[in-house]
């Protein structure tokens, strides 16, 4: 897998993810054009951030990460998740979704 065109500077939206994760976590709701401010880090790269971050969310309430080690190497893959769990995590799957053009974000 190749990695999108949007996505060039990966290292760089990595690290702007981890700031935007850091911030978020004082549980203080801010705007995008607020993070990106206080980040100094582009608004459209703080909205991309969400987006993903969003995604992310919403996939791990319906689904689980498992791995398994198959001799020296590691099979990573999602099992969906019990219906217990998705009751307890449902809340994550009632997020307000943002218009977004990212390509790499369509449904």
């Amino acid at each position: 897998m190749s990695i999108p065109n949007g996505l060039s500077n990966s290292p760089k939206l990595f690290i702007a993810m981890s700031k935007v994760i850091e911030e978020l976590k004082s549980g203080v709701p801010m705007s995008i054009g607020a993070l990106s401010k206080k980040l100094g880090i582009d608004r459209r790269t703080v909205g991309r951030i969400v987006d993903i971050l969003l995604d992310v969310q919403e996939t791990l309430a319906t689904q689980e990460i498992t791995t398994q080690r198959k001799g020296r190497r590691f099979l990573i893959g999602f099992n969906k998740r019990t219906e217990q769990a998705r009751q307890i995590l449902k809340s994550a799957k009632d997020v307000v979704r943002r218009k977004t053009s990212f390509s790499i974000l369509k449904r």
